[in-house]
């Protein structure tokens, strides 16, 4: 979005009642701008930031720098009648200089009284780069993958306690260099929510089951292959909750996830990721259609592995986010 569309956008905005006639009476829509300083996009350990800032290995880290600023921007159109609804949703991540990191989502959900259905696209998103162990060489090549989600749950109770039950299915597709990647997984959850006074308190869990394919040649099986298997067990535990302070509203949220490793080559057996996110959230509404918001974000992971420590040193990383934004509705 260009600056003189943010500045007209504010300007449209600065009166609650701008719009008087609504293009599609019963539809609302949103767009939001966020601007974010992330100081780790590749989930890089330190000993590898270190060896980025060194200029070793190139071939590894063939990236421009080792943080970025991202601009995401997103559209959300919805429309809810009575007992039935739906969202659709389009948001576009653009890093500013590691462009290649960029990525495209695309969502909808389909709403009916207790019922929901929910689907996501997420094509091409860059990992980092990997070596292809196949070529018997050094080649290190991008490493992405294309996933798509769909979720299904049902709200038998609203009051005095939400609760949503839920469950998932969906494929993680990788490139040809890297098909013993590609995964399918199940995951099923449970989400609590609680209105009290002036503030939402939210707790939530889920696991979930990866299979991945582990093999990429022809005449290979899972058993005999000699290629990563990174099929996996994981649970995740979330904990937030949203407080209304007048002028504005204060939202944190914890989330630890523990991802166990099934597969049986060095790199993945036994292996335990561990990661943990915190995140704060301050938002100010102007009038009832824009909005303000600063965020901070922690990331952390630490991963263990018996059989080497290398693993640890190369998977364990850090990782700090800092955005502003506006969410403008109309």
């Amino acid at each position: 979005m260009s600056l003189t569309g943010i500045l007209l956008a504010f300007f449209v905005a600065s009166n609650g009642g701008w719009w008087p006639i609504h293009p599609l009476p019963g539809t609302i829509a949103s767009i939001s701008v966020d601007f974010t300083y992330d100081s780790n996009p590749f989930r890089y350990s330190d000993k590898d930031i270190d060896l980025f800032d060194r200029g070793a290995y190139p071939y590894r880290f063939p990236f421009k720098t080792r943080d970025d600023l991202k601009i995401r921007t997103r559209l959300d159109i919805r429309r809810f009648k009575g007992r039935a609804g739906f969202r659709l949703t389009i948001a576009n991540s653009a890093y500013l200089s590691n462009r290649e990191k960029s990525s495209i989502y695309l969502g909808a959900l389909l709403k009916y009284r207790s019922l929901y259905l929910q689907a996501s696209y997420l094509p091409d998103f860059l990992i980092r780069y990997y070596p292809d162990y196949d070529s018997g060489s050094t080649v290190y090549l991008p490493c992405y993958y294309t996933e798509t989600k769909a979720e299904i749950g049902i709200v038998p109770l609203k009051k005095p306690l939400r609760i949503t039950v839920f469950g998932l299915a969906g494929k993680r597709a990788y490139p040809d260099n890297f098909r013993e990647y590609d995964t399918g997984f199940l995951g099923a959850g449970l989400r609590l929510k609680k209105e009290l006074s002036k503030t939402e308190v939210k707790i939530s869990y889920m696991f979930d089951r990866g299979v991945a394919r582990g093999y990429d040649e022809e005449g290979e099986t899972r058993e005999n292959s000699d290629d990563a298997d990174i099929s996996y067990r994981r649970h995740t535990l979330a904990f937030g909750f949203d407080r209304d302070l007048g002028s504005l509203s204060l939202a944190l949220e914890y989330r630890f996830r523990s991802k166990d490793f099934t597969g049986n080559d060095l790199w993945h057996r036994d292996r335990t990721d561990r990661d943990n996110r915190f995140t704060l959230t301050v938002e100010r509404p102007l009038n009832n259609r824009l909005s303000l918001s600063a965020g901070y974000t922690f990331e952390m992971r630490s991963t263990d592995s018996p059989y080497s420590d290398s693993i640890e040193e190369v998977k364990s990383y850090k990782r700090h986010l800092f955005g502003l934004g506006f969410k403008l509705t109309i």
